[in-house]
């Protein structure tokens, strides 16, 4: 008994998203999902040629920071889609990218997967810029944190002394 509610509940939840993908697959084959691949085959290789001396190219015209004007972030986030970060694992996000983008754009279509894309990133862009605490003067009013980059050397959920207990500079020894 408690199988069966398990599976009507999970078809109660999954199977209409079930059904418009297989009936997207079943229309249009990997075609509905062109896109997501090619998306995918982009972030490879951005992060191949990120890590590369002639990579450059891929931090000038993709890599979005919340210190760069607010102009120039606009302008680099259509391909910030695809620019993974340099610092972390891309082969993670190249697995997301490929099931929730390939669902995405069998299920809803390739102009709206894409519309939704870049509008969650710019929306991330925009709150990266808000939230950032290297920016020194904020951009919206008044930034409203616990702690302030100028007074405390880390997050005072992390157990370390502030800087004031450390004598005031940042990375100096304790004060005797």
């Amino acid at each position: 008994m408690g199988e069966d509610r398990l599976a009507r509940a999970a078809r109660a939840e999954w199977g209409p998203l079930s059904r418009a993908v297989r009936a997207g697959s079943a229309a249009r084959g990997w075609r509905g999902a062109a896109m997501t691949l090619f998306a995918v085959c982009l972030t490879a290789f951005f992060h191949f040629a990120q890590n590369r001396t002639w990579g450059g190219f891929v931090r000038v015209l993709g890599e979005v920071r919340a210190e760069d004007p607010l102009w120039l972030s606009l302008l680099r986030t259509p391909l910030s889609v695809c620019v993974p970060a340099a610092d972390l694992p891309v082969w993670g996000a190249l697995a997301q990218l490929l099931l929730v983008g390939a669902v995405a754009e069998l299920s809803m279509g390739r102009w709206r997967t894409l519309l939704i894309a870049y509008a969650s990133t710019l929306v991330g862009t925009l709150y990266a810029r808000r939230a950032s605490p290297s920016d020194p003067v904020p951009r919206w009013g008044p930034r409203r944190t616990r702690w302030s980059s100028t007074r405390a050397l880390r997050p005072p959920w992390w157990g370390w002394p502030s800087s004031s207990a450390c004598g005031g500079v940042p990375g100096s020894q304790r004060s005797r």
